[in-house]
């Protein structure tokens, strides 16, 4: 018998219950997926068509998504899914995803209302090389209720790869016909508290065209474990429970079969055990007392890399490369399993990885609808573009990139001057202003671009104006940061290789300064009185620290409305004064940075709460916890605060 049969019987899902796929373009028209309610977003970059990509992503797709009495059942056919490409063509013929794109395609996920990512990629790395984009992106999905599913890795090794190894992730390996653990995976010590084993050889899934293949890998366990953790989410619900992602992750980690050591070979390489989806049911069939709780909106808490890659086994990339038509109508094929030859592939064996909401009627097959300020900006695989662009508030440094070497050595020679040099392309600007939009400028965080920014419309010479300056005032002030507020409708390619999301920038929200200076323009010059001037001086530094760990320990991509929240509140220093004025009174030191959205909010806004609380350090046990709130609304692409900034205590 199926081992998904007594889940079956219950539910093949529900609706309401979202699957995020993180991984190639699909094609869509595949008759596996007739009847499929699938919603594609493509992340916030142009990512084109490729057929590589296009093939994994297919087929990983379809072991979720595939409906019943199709070539290619999948595990759970009528939850909804999330389709958003993340991977890349190579020069050797692969696919790759950078660590910063899957950072954003998970926030991307996340805000769409995905109760369960699946990521069937990743790059060697552990939790403390993981780029810290990336890490917090997950931090804030599993704060907000979703459950990140992802591939161990194919490479054999005693090693972890990011992102399964992540804190919170639940790791997937591939286990062969007799439920044995195959040599190809990664054992890292972190999958052996947070993986499981899962079928992985010799999966069926769909092909571009309308064939079907048979693959083996970490790659394609990954989704059978997404799908199960979906049946058990929507079985939660059909008892009238709120789907509980982290309820469902420990019953997975729990109920799995433990290795024998008296028959198994080497009980690391078995994870934290084998799924087992019967136990997984019973368990969530007799838990009758499951809270209730929303399964997201608790409050998020906020604390350099090659390349993610789909994970293929060694036996997938044995194939050799084979010519596959390219997506189209006209070629558009339904001969089952003998039509399309299978794509791999082709990069060397190695660490590889990468690859909401209440439903719309079922059986749908469309485009995303803008949610909270987030849409596609981008056409891949047949996908329709349309609606309003993204809506992002991020904080970094000023850059510039030729995009080019045609460009940078057309600049070269035009302006006779060294233009890679900042100071020298500045006054080659300064003479002739109209050179300002020959070069692609960057928004920055540590060095590495992640932004293109592309003033637009009738004062886009102004915002030209406001880069230049931002850029001069970093060479000769020491100013730290700039904050951008924008739309994002399209990309950029850098003159290195990258795509980069492009923002349209709002000139209204664009500021520039360093933390001593914003502080000093707040509390104004220190005092001459000694006991004066020393409270003055507690005050700047608190502000300062609360200031630093904005940039540094929570510095995200500023597209989800959490992150916007956060990174105007550390622009809006004059708010933030009045809090620490209060605490630093008290003698209170700040303890941590939480967002979470606010329970009153006025129509058509959408308003977040950033708390902040403190402690005093003296007094630990004998005094309550200090929260401090302030209202903030990012409906608008420059947010704006709401209310009075609020205090009470927390025993």
């Amino acid at each position: 018998m199926n081992a998904l049969e007594p889940l079956w019987r219950i539910s093949i899902g529900d609706a309401r219950i979202v699957v995020a796929v993180l991984d190639g373009p699909i094609d869509r028209r595949h008759p596996g997926f007739e009847g499929a309610d699938l919603t594609v977003l493509n992340a916030l970059t142009t990512l084109g068509s490729d057929v590589g990509a296009a093939d994994h992503g297919t087929h990983i797709a379809s072991l979720i998504f595939g409906q019943p009495g199709s070539p290619v059942p999948g595990v759970a056919p009528r939850c909804r899914g999330l389709i958003i490409p993340i991977y890349r063509a190579t020069p050797e013929g692969g696919a790759t995803c950078s660590q910063l794109d899957l950072a954003r395609a998970v926030d991307l996920a996340t805000e769409h209302g995905a109760h369960v990512i699946n990521i069937s990629g990743g790059e060697p790395g552990s939790r403390r090389t993981a780029d810290p984009l990336l890490a917090n992106a997950i931090r804030r999905a599993i704060d907000r209720g979703v459950l990140v599913v992802a591939a161990a890795g194919n490479d054999g090794d005693p090693e972890d790869q990011v992102p399964a190894a992540l804190p919170g992730v639940l790791a997937v390996g591939a286990a062969d016909e007799h439920g044995e653990p195959v040599d190809s995976n990664n054992w890292g010590a972190t999958y052996r508290v947070q993986g499981v084993l899962a079928p992985g050889t010799r999966v069926r899934g769909a092909l571009p065209g309308g064939g079907t293949d048979e693959r083996s890998g970490s790659s394609y366990a990954a989704p059978r474990v997404a799908g199960v953790a979906a049946l058990l989410l929507s079985i939660q619900l059909q008892r009238g429970l709120a789907p509980n992602s982290a309820t469902i992750r420990t019953v997975l980690l729990e109920t799995a079969d433990r290795c024998d050591p008296r028959t198994a070979r080497d009980c690391r390489r078995w994870f934290a055990g084998r799924l087992n989806p019967a136990a997984a049911l019973a368990r969530i069939l007799a838990d009758t007392g499951t809270r209730r709780a929303p399964a997201f909106e608790p409050p998020t808490r906020y604390l350099r890399f090659h390349g993610v890659q789909p994970l293929e086994s060694r036996s997938n990339q044995a194939r050799t490369n084979r010519k596959v038509p390219v997506m189209s109508e006209a070629n558009e094929s339904t001969h089952g399993d003998t039509v399309a030859t299978p794509i791999v592939n082709t990069e060397p064996p190695g660490p590889r990885t990468l690859p909401g909401s209440p439903s719309a009627p079922a059986h749908a097959m469309r485009e995303a609808e803008p949610a909270a300020g987030i849409q596609p900006a981008g056409c891949a695989c047949s996908c329709a573009c349309g609606g309003a662009p993204a809506l992002v508030y991020v904080l970094g440094q000023i850059g510039y990139d030729f995009g080019s070497e045609a460009r940078r050595d057309s600049l070269l020679q035009q302006t006779g001057k060294n233009v890679q040099d900042p100071g020298q392309w500045l006054a080659a600007v300064e003479a002739e202003p109209a050179l300002a939009s020959s070069v692609i400028w960057t928004l920055n965080v540590d060095a590495t671009p992640i932004y293109a920014v592309k003033p637009a419309g009738p004062f886009a010479t102004e915002g030209y104006l406001r880069l230049r300056e931002f850029l001069k005032a970093q060479l000769a002030e020491g100013i730290e940061r700039v904050s951008i507020p924008g739309v994002l409708p399209g990309g950029a390619r850098l003159l290195s290789g990258p795509v980069v999301p492009a923002i349209v920038p709002e000139v209204r929200g664009m500021y520039n300064w360093s933390t001593g200076a914003l502080v000093d323009s707040v509390l104004g010059p220190a005092p001459k009185k000694k006991d004066e001037a020393e409270h003055h001086a507690e005050q700047t530094s608190g502000i300062s620290r609360f200031l630093e760990r904005v940039y540094y320990e929570v510095r995200n991509l500023g597209v989800t409305s959490a992150d916007r929240a956060m990174n105007y509140a550390a622009t809006n220093a004059f708010q933030v004064q009045t809090v620490f004025r209060s605490a630093i009174e008290g003698g209170f030191k700040l303890d941590c940075i939480e967002v979470e959205r606010s329970v009153i909010c006025r129509p058509g806004s959408d308003c977040w709460d950033v708390k902040l609380t403190f402690f005093h350090p003296s007094r630990r046990l004998e005094q309550a916890r200090r929260v401090h709130r302030f209202t903030i609304d990012v409906s608008d692409i420059v947010p704006v605060t709401v209310g009075r900034p609020r205090h009470w205590e927390v025993y």
